[in-house]
């Protein structure tokens, strides 16, 4: 598969090997991708022939840089929690929020509550934010379950859909979440 992603306004690149450190900051460009892997970065000022490419991506004038690498996520979970960030902002502490019927405990238990098939879906559309917004990677924690065989449904799930989808997910188990 040959790839060109053409004017391209500025290149930021972490990248400082010999082949193309000498471009850290490259303005005007295009990029040209074979099987995954860059082999050239060019000026946009250089002719190509479509020809020559699977599939061509117009930039406009954008920025590419590195994708993101989120190494403290914990994307699979049923319930979400913004009643308690409110609750956090009120100046609750974490101790009254779980007396009010919140904190991990109560993640936990919806979590358990939750079918796997349902688990797994509503993680996959989180994984795909994740890419949508740039990131390539990330560190997956379980921790909802908080016993050894809801630990291992939430590993599976990540397992699973890191098998379906782009994004490269680093399992992590967290079963000692809270004790």
């Amino acid at each position: 598969m040959r790839l060109l992603i053409k004017n391209i306004a500025h290149i930021y690149s972490a990248n400082t090997a010999e082949k193309f450190g000498s471009i850290l900051d490259k303005e005007n460009a295009q990029i040209i991708i074979e099987d995954g892997l860059i082999k050239d970065i060019q000026n946009n000022s250089e002719n190509i022939n479509s020809n020559d490419y699977d599939r061509i991506v117009d930039a406009r004038s954008g920025v590419v840089l590195p994708g993101f690498v989120d190494a403290h996520t914990h994307p699979v979970f049923w319930h979400t929690r913004e009643d308690e960030f409110i609750m956090r902002i009120q100046g609750k502490s974490y101790e009254e929020i779980a007396e009010a019927g919140g904190g991990i405990r109560n993640s936990v238990r919806k979590f358990r509550q939750a079918d796997y098939d349902s688990i797994k879906l509503v993680t996959k559309s989180r994984i795909a934010r994740f890419a949508e917004y740039g990131t390539t990677t990330i560190e997956a924690k379980s921790g909802y379950g908080l016993s050894l065989v809801d630990e291992m449904r939430s590993l599976q799930i990540i397992n699973e859909i890191n098998a379906e989808q782009p994004i490269e997910m680093v399992p992590t188990f967290l079963g000692a979440h809270e004790i």
